[in-house]
């Protein structure tokens, strides 16, 4: 199994972040990478996998822990212990589908009082040439366009912006940042000649949600495309499901958790559509 070496970084960024969320500046952080034999089916049972040889990337702190009755719930999308504008509640998600498209698992060890301990399985393949298969393929993105493109991403979440930005740069695309509708129409004001794609959250804190800035955009930049996404029960044009603005009722919407591949290939698309 060859993963996505962005993606990889990005779920060991945001199990990082919840351990010091959880010792709340008092404790410490353990980031341990070793390569595991699972021998037998006993032992491969308790960690949800089959008999195999793994890299396993843990990471552990000594913080308040998570209780059993949250333990089930807490690798679902948007659920979160955390007050209102402090996380999106996709950490755990997007580490937990990370692991099962490449193969493994994640799993998550808790007590109260004592700390947790989040651990990554990834299938160990050895070879004498690490050199790309047919097998590999299918998770690489479509190649991007000979002229590189400048993407405004607008997301509120810091890290989930990252994430995207990340995904973004190592396609081949060049960023510009945004933290709300507001600011990206401030960089739009300064910069719109030499912005292609607004790629933004559908659901942001302001006055503006990021359908609205997809129709002032329209409105005002009708040279820049647009895509969109969200975690809630929005969709893709690809996935068959529309918006509900008329405005924007045509424009993609990306839905979260999503792979640098599945980004990168809407971005690629929508870069060689033809304008509205």
């Amino acid at each position: 199994m060859v993963v996505d070496r962005v993606r990889l970084e990005s779920s060991i960024l945001n199990l990082v972040a919840n351990a010091a969320a959880a010792i709340e500046n008092r404790g410490s952080i353990s980031v341990l990478c070793q390569i595991k034999q699972l021998r037998n089916s006993e032992e491969a049972e308790d960690h949800n996998v089959p008999v195999g040889e793994y890299i396993v990337i843990s990471v552990s702190d000594d913080g308040c822990g998570i209780s059993k009755s949250l333990l089930d719930q807490v690798k679902t999308p948007f659920f979160t212990t955390k007050g209102v504008g402090k996380g999106t509640g996709l950490g755990l998600s997007m580490v937990d589908s990370f692991a099962a498209q490449s193969g493994g698992n994640l799993r998550i060890r808790s007590t109260v009082g004592l700390g947790t301990i989040v651990t990554i399985l990834i299938p160990l393949v050895r070879s004498e040439a690490e050199t790309p298969t047919a097998n590999t393929n299918a998770q690489q993105p479509t190649s991007v366009p000979q002229e590189a493109k400048t993407i405004l991403v607008v997301e509120d979440e810091p890290l989930v912006r990252k994430i995207a930005v990340r995904y973004l740069v190592a396609g081949g695309f060049r960023c510009i940042e945004a933290g709300d509708a507001q600011q990206a129409l401030e960089i739009l004001v300064a910069e719109a000649d030499g912005i292609d794609i607004l790629f933004s959250d559908i659901r942001m804190p302001g006055d503006m949600t990021g359908r609205e800035l997809a129709a002032e955009v329209a409105r005002l930049y009708p040279r820049i495309k647009t895509a969109l996404t969200t975690g809630y029960d929005q969709a893709t044009r690809s996935s068959g499901m529309t918006g509900t603005d008329t405005d924007t009722a045509n424009i993609p919407v990306l839905r979260k958790p999503y792979s640098g591949k599945n980004l990168i290939d809407l971005i690629v698309e929508l870069s060689r559509s033809e304008p509205a």
